[in-house]
């Protein structure tokens, strides 16, 4: 966000903005997936008469859940199929309108957080950070291009069920799925080369320009009294590494989440297009798949946060040695460059949370209420 939209009267905009766009990007897939008013989406619009007033003409025959003809008491029978076919389509629809607005916003914030950061081979901020958002959507493009390499079994499934049905499902369901998780990731290379900016040594540590009164120092309350006004400056400006580092776990931790949602919707959403004998063995699958997309997720957001985190609180600790013994751990904490388990647990369970949405999420559902 631009200067003057922090310091002037532009930023009283930003909440108006804000929900704007979100209604515009919701709009939008709701027109194209579940009003189906544009023609793209290649589906047919919702219609409350195949939920409240079957007619003769839509009724769902219960043996393989397809549509054909039926009796009065099938079509009775089949009414909540219809429901959960429309509710997979509308829970799918909110997810992937989701995921697009958090791909995006991660885009601006991980923009903002590598222009700030120091230069590789000295180019200039805005260079850097438009070469590394050219890169990961170059990245992306290429899983678009090739989608079995990351989703090798979600377009046979979807093919079979979703876009087969042509009355109440979406041909191009899986099309769309690689649209928003080619951005998606795409987004989190963004945040692989933020952390891997974050990590490099700002100018106030490599150079430190600092007066003999201190006068130019930030964050310097509640210090201790003798602390190296040089060596303050160096453990502010990691600790500020730190706090933008833990933006990049949040961010990741959010958007990998709702991916692993997406998917756990729209297999969940496939189960109303398949033979009733089949629901048990598919439900189990997916239960595998989503275990294994969410550890994964978690892997990911461990390998983007724990050895950056690692090599700046080292950082600090090589840096505080400069001061006094006595004083170096009250330092440290001073700018929350110390590990403990209260501190952590935070950061310990953003990076699980990829993997507490799948198989534990699950889990839960099978509690008796």
């Amino acid at each position: 966000m631009p200067n003057s939209w922090i310091t002037g009267k532009k930023g009283a905009l930003a909440p108006l903005l804000a929900v704007l766009v979100l209604v515009a990007v919701y709009g939008f897939f709701q027109f194209t997936f579940v009003e189906c008013k544009r023609g793209f989406g290649k589906c047919r619009p919702f219609s409350a008469g195949h939920i409240f007033a079957l007619n003769n003409s839509n009724p769902i025959n219960p043996t393989d859940n397809s549509v054909s003809g039926g009796d009065e008491e099938a079509k009775k029978r089949n009414r909540q199929l219809i429901v959960e076919k429309y509710n997979g389509r509308v829970v799918w629809v909110f997810l992937v309108a989701v995921s697009a607005l958090l791909s995006v916003a991660t885009f601006f914030a991980t923009y903002r957080l590598i222009y700030v950061s120091s230069s590789f081979r000295n180019e200039s901020a805005a260079t850097r950070s438009t070469v590394f958002m050219g890169f990961s959507l170059l990245l992306g493009s290429l899983l678009f291009i090739f989608p079995r390499s990351y989703t090798p079994v979600m377009k046979d499934i979807l093919e079979a069920t979703i876009a087969k049905d042509g009355q109440f499902g979406i041909p191009i369901v899986f099309e769309t799925m690689n649209i928003i998780n080619s951005l998606t990731y795409a987004a989190a290379f963004m945040l692989v080369f933020a952390s891997c900016a974050i990590v490099l040594p700002r100018k106030s540590v490599a150079k430190a320009d600092i007066k003999d009164d201190g006068a130019e120092l930030n964050e310097t309350d509640n210090l201790p009294e003798d602390a190296s006004p040089e060596t303050v400056n160096k453990l502010a400006t990691i600790s500020e590494q730190m706090r933008d580092l833990r933006l990049v776990l949040y961010f990741g931790t959010f958007l990998l989440i709702i991916g692993v949602l997406r998917m756990s919707a729209v297999t969940q959403w496939t189960l109303a297009f398949i033979s009733p004998e089949n629901v048990e063995a598919a439900r189990s699958f997916y239960i595998t798949l989503a275990s294994v997309a969410g550890g994964f997720n978690s892997l990911i957001l461990a390998a983007v946060y724990l050895p950056a985190a690692y090599i700046l609180q080292k950082r600090a600790k090589l840096f505080a040695k400069e001061l006094p013994p006595v004083e170096q751990k009250e330092m440290l904490e001073s700018k929350e460059l110390t590990f403990s388990l209260k501190e952590s647990l935070p950061r310990i369970i953003a990076i699980l949370g990829p993997l507490l949405v799948g198989p534990i999420g699950e889990l839960f559902k099978k509690l008796p209420m």
